[in-house]
């Protein structure tokens, strides 16, 4: 894609729908720290492709989320998704969730992932997703080191009661993280139905919810006005990875209705108009 290609305006880059990916290997959540990694072949490229082929077919831009030892050891897969013209930022340098770190492990972590993203790309990529969304009330320090570290924006919020994450009581919409700050948060969507925060737009939700229930959450939030984001993994859109026998917590994550999310994705695509996340951002003026 030309620079001029890369500068034009986009049909989406006024809707407030945000498309996020969150760029990691099959295996993740199961297999997370840099000996362990090695032990799993790698299938980034299966879904990837497959993702990018789709936003190419539906006219869609994303916001990729990447782990920075992908970016290492996938350097030409990355650039092809900056080159496709979608926005950058970074997952962590392992997929490592906050909850057993500090923030000297944490700021090291993340500037090596950024360096590594960044060269790799040759493009700015201070956007922030922590694994398993891990920013709550133990871990709220980050957002100050991702502050600290000239981040435009993190979403990693995700405010819902859930037995591995969440972070009830949080904003529901996108806000600045500290006053006078320009960090933005964007928390992970939400509707709420009376006292509750109820998830839809992605993941595991997006395959084990019903298309129409999916639908009807983003359409609600965009007949109100009111910003929404949507994520996916490229491993969802690889069926025939391999199995791990990791029990119950791994099934519902990474197999329930494993095979349909791609069709499911794609509908949403055809159905809305996403564009990313910094696009979003804009546009509210937050």
């Amino acid at each position: 894609m030309t620079g001029a290609d890369q500068n034009r305006t986009h049909p989406d880059d006024r809707s407030l729908l945000a498309l996020t990916v969150d760029v990691e290997e099959w295996y993740a959540g199961m297999a997370d720290r840099p000996g362990d990694v090695a032990t799993y072949p790698s299938r980034l490229e299966e879904g990837l492709s497959r993702l990018l082929d789709l936003l190419d077919a539906t006219g869609t831009r994303a916001t990729f989320f990447v782990l920075g030892y992908l970016a290492r050891e996938h350097p030409g897969l990355i650039r092809r998704v900056a080159d496709a013209g979608h926005e950058m930022g970074i997952h962590d340098d392992y997929h490592l969730p906050l909850w057993d770190r500090n923030e000297k492990d944490f700021r090291e972590s993340v500037t090596r992932a950024l360096e590594s993203v960044e060269q790799c790309v040759g493009a700015p990529a201070g956007r922030y997703r922590a694994p398993c969304f891990s920013v709550d009330r133990r871990t709220i320090w980050a957002l100050d080191v991702l502050e600290d570290l000239g981040f435009s924006f993190d979403s990693s919020v995700f405010p819902v009661r859930n037995p591995r994450y969440g972070f009830p009581g949080a904003p529901r919409f996108p806000y600045r993280a500290k006053p006078g700050g320009q960090l933005v948060e964007f928390p992970l969507s939400t509707i709420r139905i009376g006292p509750v925060n109820l998830p839809f737009s992605g993941g595991f939700y997006l395959r084990a919810l019903p298309t129409t229930v999916v639908e009807a959450g983003f359409r609600r939030l965009q007949t109100l006005g009111l910003p929404a984001v949507a994520y996916i993994h490229p491993w969802e859109l690889d069926p025939d990875q391999p199995r791990i026998a990791g029990g119950l917590s791994y099934w519902l994550r990474h197999r329930v209705q494993l095979g349909r999310a791609p069709a499911k994705l794609e509908a949403l695509l055809r159905r809305f108009r996403f564009t990313t996340m910094g696009n979003v951002i804009e546009t509210l003026g937050v």
